[in-house]
């Protein structure tokens, strides 16, 4: 979004990037797809705001497991065969909405901190990995996110310093979490209990006029992931 020493007050953006990921117990499950967003921004002197909607299609590999990969519970004595015949490839999408606010203190040379950010998403999950999910059986999952539905909340802080006249460069980091928990069985009894997934990221990005390009990490609750992509001033 435009700096504080900008000229511009609002503006609209396109955005688009590619990702891979590993995830699952001993990161043996792969997904990788495509994500892009349309979103508005608004400046004012001390504070930023932005919202948006986003679409995002992939695909998502279900590895394979074995007998000696099973730690921390005992499952169905048929775990592996049953997992391994319900595996394989899986299409995946997301559409949803997204918003957030910025706290910003900028500097006479122009660049600023984004103190304190706010960012929150709402999506609807559809594809053959949302049913496959829904339709695995209890005694085989110690982790199971039966929901399509989704909502996150992340807190962030970003440093953005000038680069010439028309260019500018910084570093983001976010922490945040999904906001409903997901379920855990436990230990071969299947006792439910809840775990709630947190994710942190770290964000390059590097903007040249109206164009801006970004590499960012991230790593969650058996989840990690490499993003690259640009973002469009209109």
């Amino acid at each position: 979004m435009p700096l504080v020493s900008d000229s511009v007050k609002s503006a609209n953006y396109l955005s688009g990037s590619i990702y891979t990921g590993l995830a699952n117990s001993r990161v043996r499950d792969v997904n990788s797809g495509l994500f892009g967003s349309f979103y508005r921004t608004n400046r004012f002197e001390k504070v930023q705001t932005f919202y948006g909607a986003s679409l995002n299609i992939g695909a998502y590999r279900v590895g394979r497991f074995f007998p000696s990969n099973i730690i921390t519970y005992n499952p169905d004595p048929n775990f592996d065969s049953l997992i391994n015949a319900r595996g394989g490839r899986k299409s995946y999408g997301s559409y949803g909405v997204f918003g957030g606010i910025n706290f910003v203190d900028s500097y006479k040379d122009g660049s600023e901190w984004r103190m304190l950010g706010l960012e929150m998403s709402a999506n609807k999950e559809f594809g053959q990995y949302a049913s496959y999910r829904k339709n695995l059986p209890d005694s085989i999952s110690n982790v199971l996110d039966r929901k399509q539905d989704f909502y996150t909340l992340a807190l962030t802080t970003e440093y953005i310093g000038r680069s010439g006249t028309d260019g500018a460069a910084g570093v983001k980091l976010a922490l945040g979490s999904k906001l409903s928990p997901v379920d855990f069985y436990y230990n071969g009894t299947y006792n439910q209990s809840k775990v709630l997934p947190m994710f942190m990221s770290m964000a390059l990005h590097y903007t040249q006029r109206k164009t801006t390009g970004y590499g960012q990490f991230v790593i969650g609750y058996h989840t990690l992931s490499l993003h690259f992509g640009m973002n469009f001033r209109l």
